[in-house]
């Protein structure tokens, strides 16, 4: 069975059915921006966690940033630019 998950990082049960709109633990929404349903968490590092979402039936992925400072935003930046350097449709 396919799940949403919340990413409210205060919510103390994250795991949702796929055809609810705001999370049974805390209320918060789970489609993100409105688009992408969270489908589970990836990884976290140091200052971010990252989630595979779906937007529309197709898989993505989604980082979020769990530090909100100078250092994180120019570690996130870099990566991003990273990313747009391999040139992968995905």
């Amino acid at each position: 069975m396919a799940m949403s998950y919340c990413i409210n990082p205060n919510c103390s049960n994250p795991t949702n059915p796929d055809n609810t709109l705001f999370c049974q633990a805390c209320g918060s929404e789970l489609l993100v921006e409105g688009q992408f349903r969270v489908v589970q968490p990836l990884g976290t590092g140091g200052f971010a966690t990252t989630y595979e979402v779906e937007e529309e039936g197709v898989a993505k992925v989604l980082k979020v940033l769990t530090l909100n400072n100078e250092k994180a935003i120019a570690l996130f930046q870099q990566e991003a630019e990273v990313l747009l350097q391999l040139n992968h449709p995905g």
